[in-house]
């Protein structure tokens, strides 16, 4: 053999060794990428605003069936647990119109609800203390709050203000809420 002819062509060792480090990184991507579809969800965890602690719902009444409801505001002072994605609270209505209500005469909350990045869903349940103190559950009143989330934080994940609608089946009223979270 001559000089020319063994340094044109490299090997098949050569052309091998060339491919390894392509192949090693192709499948790192491919590894890395089944590893972020597999453990998505706590990925999306990381990005949802946190609700826990202590809020107040004020609800404006729009539209209803008895005219006098509208242009009502009703306040809520509730308590939000969350966990993951979903949430519950519960709470009691503090005032009408800005005033407060005696004791005596505040209707229980309770929501049920999801939080889905900028968005947050829930359904309520409403009931009045009985003279029992038992809750009065034979004229319920159920109803959903729509809300946009603004938060703050890191990635954003503190929840400070849910801008929405509401709606429930007491006289067919819906309208705006806005709830701002109570900070310490």
């Amino acid at each position: 053999m001559n000089e020319g002819s063994m340094s044109a062509a490299p090997s098949f060792s050569t052309k091998t060794k060339l491919r390894l480090p392509r192949i090693g990184l192709l499948l790192g991507a491919i590894a890395a990428i089944a590893s972020l579809i597999a453990n998505i969800g706590t990925i999306e965890s990381l990005f949802l605003p946190t609700l826990d602690g202590h809020w107040e719902i004020t609800e404006t009444i729009q539209q209803s069936s008895v005219d006098r409801f509208k242009g009502l505001q009703l306040t809520f002072d509730i308590y939000i647990k969350q966990r993951g994605d979903s949430f519950i609270a519960d709470g009691e209505k503090t005032r009408e119109n800005g005033r407060s209500i005696p004791l005596s005469a505040r209707t229980q909350i309770h929501l049920d609800g999801k939080v889905e990045f900028s968005k947050a869903r829930a359904t309520f349940l409403l009931t009045k203390p009985s003279k029992l103190g038992v809750s009065d559950v034979a004229r319920p009143t159920t109803g959903r709050f729509d809300w946009n989330l603004r938060t703050h934080g890191l990635l954003p994940r503190r929840g400070y203000q849910m801008v929405g609608t509401f709606s429930g089946t007491a006289a067919e009223s819906s309208g705006t809420s806005i709830a701002r979270q109570l900070l310490k």
